[in-house]
């Protein structure tokens, strides 16, 4: 598969994501195969993680699953992956400040210490997740599952928890830490 700015330009890029896209690849990139590599490529990229999930809505890329991945210290600041499929995958310590996870599955991960600043995680699946010591501060957890979360030493200082379920959620019996 070959992807150009052209093929950018017809999907409805926003001048953003093809200057990004230029930046890194001025010729275009030839992808033999799609791959967990080339996924993790993209999202290891400081400009072009922004747009990965655009990419996969609009059928330039697929997704794949980031079940049980190892994602430990990952800088994943402000990227698009909402309804990502990350169920059991390890990112303590990774910085997902501003991230979108809207509607991500993220069902007993481990984000001990991770640095969810900001981040949309709105209708995400967060139950059973280890939560202990992130920054949560500034996130929109509105309508977000919960369920039996670790939040032990978890910062949630301006965090929206609008109708989130918290249903056996640990942790909470403390004030949040600024």
């Amino acid at each position: 598969m070959r992807i150009t700015v052209e093929t950018l330009i017809n999907a409805g890029a926003n001048c953003e994501g093809l200057d990004a896209f230029r930046e890194a690849f001025p010729n275009g990139i030839q992808v033999p195969r799609w791959t967990p590599w080339c996924q993790g490529m993209i999202l290891g990229h400081p400009q072009l993680r922004r747009h990965w999930g655009w990419a996969v809505r609009v059928g330039i890329i697929p997704a794949w699953s980031m079940y049980k991945a190892d994602l430990r210290g990952a800088d994943l600041r402000y990227a698009n992956l909402r309804n990502v499929d990350m169920r059991c995958a390890n990112l303590t310590g990774a910085n997902l400040a501003g991230a979108h996870l809207h509607g991500a599955d993220l069902w007993n991960v481990v984000l001990e210490g991770a640095d969810l600043q900001d981040a949309d995680l709105r209708y995400a699946n967060l139950s059973w997740a280890n939560l202990t010591g992130a920054n949560l501060s500034g996130a929109d957890l509105s309508d977000a599952s919960l369920t039996g979360a670790d939040l032990r030493d978890a910062n949630l200082a301006s965090a929206n928890l609008a109708n989130a379920n918290l249903h056996g959620a640990t942790g909470l019996n403390k004030e949040p830490t600024t």
